[in-house]
């Protein structure tokens, strides 16, 4: 195998296949990257056996061939920038410019160990996405997916293509994104692997607004960008169904407040500090003057703020309070941009939500039996 490509490019590739191989693994064949040469294109492959990756770039091939490498033997070769041309021969793989050269070693006898990738009919396309767009709703609802084994169903990601949302859940609170773009009448929805973003996000890398096509059979579900081709085992069993808490949240809320996300961003951060990790006392969310007001208590320290960008669309007349985890709220507002709605319930054991044009949470809210409410309120009184 012989071919030339660009340094830059080179290394981009690496960079870009790297966030697929496996750290660790019993089958040291998985932490090779497979590089083949043909018809004037160079293909990088790898897989963990759930994820399976190939990127394609055009180069000048001078003659077809396949080898895997170790991941950690390429990365000793990426700091040549020049032109490159690639050799591999007799084991080796050299890697060489105009004015430096790497020699590392390769393989050519791994396929009978190696992954086999699953075939996906391309005819079966189920939606199509802006891979920026939907890589930034995997990394916005992501905080809200569970990263606990108990429940594996948790771990991964909802894509519900009838309702048009991408959602995760972890038993404490639900992340929504509203899905723009094509879908296809009547597609099933998917249960993603958690795995997804993170392999999205190493595949498409610093790509400007290219779109994604979304192909699945009954066992996998298939990514194809600009350039690459991604392959992810779908997790199996039933979603829960998270419409039944939402929908019920939103329409049968008694009161509604718009509120500035940053400003509460802010506060909630800086509660989240005093709240130490193994402290399960919440921060407090009540309303005030018909405004929105939040405090803590923490042994002898309390606290409280008044939001000062707020405005009521209705439940001014009533009080109301809710206790919850301000680093949920944290991960919430970061979402949002310059505005976002707080609805709930009288009742401060239901549930609240926050939201904005292309965002929902879900929080359950916190037992606040052990701090003194009324206290925590005099503060701002």
């Amino acid at each position: 195998m012989k071919f030339g490509i660009y340094g830059r490019e080179f290394k981009s590739l690496v960079d870009r296949i790297g966030g697929i191989v496996p750290k660790r693994t019993a089958l040291p064949t998985l932490e090779t990257v497979k590089i083949s040469a043909h018809d004037n294109m160079v293909e990088f492959q790898a897989t963990d056996m759930t994820d399976y990756a190939t990127i394609i770039t055009y180069a000048n091939v001078y003659e077809d061939g396949a080898v895997w490498v170790y991941l950690s033997d390429l990365k000793k070769a990426l700091a040549i920038t020049d032109d490159l041309t690639i050799t591999a021969e007799h084991g080796k793989l050299d890697i060489r410019s105009a004015k430096k050269s790497y020699e590392i070693p390769c393989h050519d006898d791994y396929e009978d160990t190696w992954a086999t990738f699953p075939v996906i009919d391309n005819n079966n396309i189920l939606c199509r996405q802006m891979d920026n767009e939907f890589l930034k709703h995997l990394s916005v609802i992501d905080c809200a997916r569970s990263t606990e084994s108990s429940n594996m169903i948790m771990t991964g990601f909802y894509l519900d293509l009838i309702n048009q949302k991408l959602v995760a859940l972890d038993g404490y609170r639900i992340g929504i994104a509203k899905l723009h773009g094509m879908f296809v009448p009547n597609s099933p929805s998917l249960i993603l692997n958690g795995s997804v973003y993170t392999c999205l996000k190493s595949l498409i890398g610093k790509s400007k607004e290219k779109y994604i096509e979304i192909y699945a059979d009954k066992k996998h579900v298939k990514f194809v960008g600009e350039d690459f081709e991604y392959i992810s085992r779908l997790m199996d069993g039933n979603y829960f169904d998270y419409k039944k808490l939402v929908e019920p949240a939103i329409e049968n809320s008694e009161y509604t407040y718009k509120v500035n996300p940053k400003e509460l961003f802010k506060i909630s951060k800086e509660y989240s500090k005093v709240i130490s990790s193994d402290n399960k006392l919440p921060m407090i969310i009540y309303n005030v003057n018909g405004s929105v007001a939040t405090g803590v208590q923490v042994q002898n320290y309390r606290t409280s703020d008044v939001l000062e960008s707020v405005e009521c669309e209705h439940g001014m007349s009533h009080e109301w309070h809710v206790g919850v985890n301000p680093r949920f709220i944290v991960d919430a507002c970061a979402a949002f941009k310059d505005e976002a709605e707080i609805k709930g319930n009288y009742n401060y054991k239901n549930p609240i939500m926050l939201i904005d044009e292309t965002y929902e949470f879900l929080i359950l809210p916190v037992n606040i039996n052990d701090v003194d409410v009324e206290f925590v309120k005099r503060q701002v009184a």
